[in-house]
């Protein structure tokens, strides 16, 4: 797996580290604007998860934008609706990123 560098401004990868901390290691969803080098700069939660799902608002994604989630497990791979959604998302001209809970990966 990739490191989160070329991806994730500094400031975005401690955003979203203090976010899924506050939800005590479980899944957040969350939508990122880029900036010209095209990392993700602004990061604002819009669903939390527990320890068995989380709810994925797509209504809230504008073109352009990049939607980030964690898997805490850190096993990366997209699961079969992490496909499903960044499928229906990039049809939206949307990213998708999935990233560990240290937002290493």
């Amino acid at each position: 797996m990739q490191p989160v560098d070329p991806y994730f401004s500094p400031e975005a990868i401690e955003i979203l580290r203090r976010l899924i901390e506050e939800n005590e290691g479980h899944e957040v969803f969350c939508l990122a604007t880029l900036d010209d080098s095209l990392r993700a700069v602004t990061v604002r939660v819009v669903a939390r998860g527990n320890e068995n799902s989380v709810p994925a608002v797509l209504e809230a994604a504008e073109f352009g934008m990049v939607a980030i989630h964690n898997h805490p497990s850190g096993h990366l791979v997209p699961s079969p609706n992490d496909v499903v959604l960044a499928g229906e998302l990039g049809a939206l001209g949307v990213g998708s990123y999935i990233v560990d809970n240290g937002v290493e990966r």
